[in-house]
């Protein structure tokens, strides 16, 4: 037995349905069957039968259409509202606030995804800290975006634009110039596929200042029919930035240690080639950064021989360079090259008064051919005015030495002491006098593989 109330299924004696509790209706289908087993089954006219219209509630026809049209506005309302919330998340000024917000937030890897830079050694999210500081953005207080509209095929009111930028990064244009001179001769620029904005903001210090974000149509499409629009780098990153150090040395740029594998022989592009060409390619290197950002960065020279020297940078421009090359020789150093030349002149005099072939002292000096041709000929001129017979003893009492840290240079004074045989010949006469000179000498030297070699004789004719 089924409950008419609820449709459970119960016994078939049961009174009450077990699901529900309601009566259960007793039904005496014999009865019921035996009448209508005995009921004569009336025949009817076939053709005066009409086919009967489903019965419909009244009631229910506008209450299903009223759904069915609600939901079609719902529908129609959560697309529009969505379209437009995609089309507002795509649009080229809220990428650039989007951008600037991050940094603003310190969201560094936010804004590195943005800019879609490609990480390496030096380009990272943490690298974006310190160009963000260069314009104080952690002090922002308010702002507004403005697309810049101005002609980009010529710089008259462009320079305006950021005349104050300059002052407060302390350098001329701070890349802004070469941005927006890539577009002087560039007649395919089109505002439909590039556009800058300009950010203007105050700070907590009440500073009012101004930033900029080139921003490039993506091929790609955001959803498949939404235009996309990526942060472009320039300004951000500059190519090829340059710093030549002596050679030998290693160098540290914000404290990460620069490998060897970014030293570049290829300098014919930079302005300042000739200085790493015409016989001095040994005295310096050059190091290249394919990619580094825009702004202040903190470069240290190491060398063994040179004090550290630790320098601040403005990076500004592609291709540009960096001379590091005033180090100033350490102390240790110094007193090295001290003793150096001091043990050197003693055994260059006694060389050239016992008339020993060059030879002897030759690995004393510097192993370039022409300096060493010219080092030898002074040698023997040496030897040839110390040979004299009247000479019989050269002592050379004291050495005092002085030298400047900016040059591997010795300045020498030397007391010396010269006993020789004077003739007088009128009276076909000598007799042995002692004559006490003072003689200044340089020493000058250069590191090679470590070893510190003379770049001349040093030593020259004493005088009695």
């Amino acid at each position: 037995m089924f409950c008419y109330s609820c449709g459970k299924e119960n016994p078939d004696n049961a009174k009450f349905c077990r699901a529900c509790g309601k009566m259960l209706v007793q039904v005496d289908m014999s009865e019921t069957e035996k009448t209508i087993r005995e009921e004569p089954v009336q025949e009817m006219d076939q053709t005066s039968l009409t086919p009967a219209r489903p019965v419909r509630s009244i009631k229910d026809v506008p209450v299903l259409l009223w759904v069915v049209l609600s939901e079609a506005i719902l529908i129609v309302v959560a697309v529009v509202i969505l379209a437009n919330v995609l089309n507002a998340l795509n649009d080229p000024s809220k990428a650039a606030s989007r951008y600037f917000v991050s940094l603003v937030n310190g969201n560094y890897e936010e804004a590195f995804d943005e800019l879609g830079l490609e990480e390496s050694e030096f380009i990272d999210a943490d690298g974006l800290k310190e160009y963000c500081a260069a314009y104080n953005l952690g002090q922002v207080t308010d702002y507004t975006v403005d697309e810049y509209t101005g002609d980009f095929g010529s710089m008259d009111g462009i320079s305006d634009l950021f005349s104050g930028l300059g002052d407060m990064l302390g350098i001329d244009d701070y890349g802004i110039g070469d941005f927006f001179e890539q577009y002087e001769d560039d007649s395919s620029y089109n505002s439909e596929t590039d556009k800058v904005y300009i950010i203007s903001y105050n700070t907590s210090e009440g500073d009012s200042n101004e930033f900029y974000v080139q921003l490039r149509k993506s091929d790609e499409k955001s959803f498949l029919v939404f235009d996309k629009w990526n942060v472009v780098s320039e300004g951000v990153t500059v190519s090829d930035y340059h710093v030549m150090v002596p050679s030998g040395a290693t160098i540290t740029l914000d404290k990460e240690e620069v490998s060897a594998a970014y030293v570049t022989t290829d300098t014919s592009d930079l302005y300042y080639s000739s200085l790493v060409s015409g016989g001095q390619e040994d005295e310096y290197v050059v190091y290249n950064f394919p990619e580094i950002y825009v702004g202040n960065h903190t470069i240290t020279v190491n060398s063994g021989e040179y004090d550290t020297l630790t320098q601040q940078v403005v990076v500004s421009s592609d291709n540009d360079l960096v001379q590091l090359t005033d180090l100033s020789y350490s102390q240790d150093t110094m007193k090295k090259l001290h003793d150096l030349a001091a043990e050197n002149v003693k055994k260059i005099y006694s060389a050239a008064e016992s008339g020993q072939p060059f030879s002897a002292i030759q690995d004393l000096f510097t192993t370039d051919t022409e300096q060493l041709s010219q080092i030898r000929q002074d040698y023997q001129n040496l030897v040839n005015s110390l040979s004299e017979e009247s000479i019989k003893k050269i002592t050379i009492n004291k050495i005092s030495t002085s030298s400047s840290t900016d040059s591997p240079g010795i300045k020498m004074t030397l007391d010396y002491t010269v006993n020789y045989e004077y003739n007088y010949w009128w009276y076909e006469s000598s007799e042995l006098q002692t004559y006490n000179g003072t003689n200044e000498l340089v020493f000058s030297f250069e590191n090679v593989d470590g070893k510190w070699l003379q770049t001349d004789l040093g030593a020259s004719t004493l005088y009695y």
